[in-house]
């Protein structure tokens, strides 16, 4: 059976921004934060792997 993934992206991106704000801020050599990159990368790769097993 297939399955089908809805993703809110905003509300992750946010959640992971503001999540990994507390700890650590991620940024590049030019100040750009990654924090909200890096997080929701995270996620989705946690939630794909998830569905998989």
């Amino acid at each position: 059976m297939a399955k089908l993934l809805v993703v809110d992206g905003n509300s992750i991106m946010n959640r992971a921004f503001y999540g990994i704000m507390g700890s650590k801020m991620l940024m590049t050599k030019d100040g750009k934060y990654t924090n909200a990159v890096y997080g929701f990368l995270a996620i989705i790769f946690k939630v794909i792997e998830d569905i998989r097993t």
